[in-house]
């Protein structure tokens, strides 16, 4: 969220470190999906499962594809990189993809391009 202010408020974008460092992001209605088809799954109460879009994207990915939504180049800041901050993570959809039956629905573009809609809209 704090991106997506930043840009919709032509505020420089803060990036710890080089900005390579990347996260398997998804849209809540992804989760949503994968907790409803958790509920009604018999046999998996109390398994735990990791959702998320299946690609990694970094920090830098996140601004170009934020520019492209936006139309407009993103001004940013180099920070420090953040102590303890992991370098890459991914989430292992399989175990969601076997036993629900689990992909997402929404991709992390168009995700991202509801979530810009969605902040412009109620937070600006």
């Amino acid at each position: 969220p704090r991106f997506i202010l930043a840009a919709l408020r032509g505020e420089p974008l803060e990036i710890h470190g080089d900005g390579l460092q990347s996260r398997d992001f998804t849209y809540v209605e992804n989760v949503v999906e994968a907790n409803l088809r958790a509920a009604t799954q018999p046999g998996i109460a109390g398994e735990v499962f990791n959702i998320g879009c299946g690609r990694r994207y970094s920090v830098l990915d996140v601004k170009a594809h934020l520019e492209r939504i936006l139309g407009r180049s993103l001004p940013a800041r180099h920070t420090p990189p953040r102590k303890g901050d992991v370098r890459h993570t991914q989430a292992d959809m399989s175990k969601a993809e076997a036993a629900l039956g689990y992909r997402p629905l929404i991709s992390f573009e168009e995700g991202l391009r509801r979530t810009v809609e969605f902040f412009a809209e109620h937070w600006t």
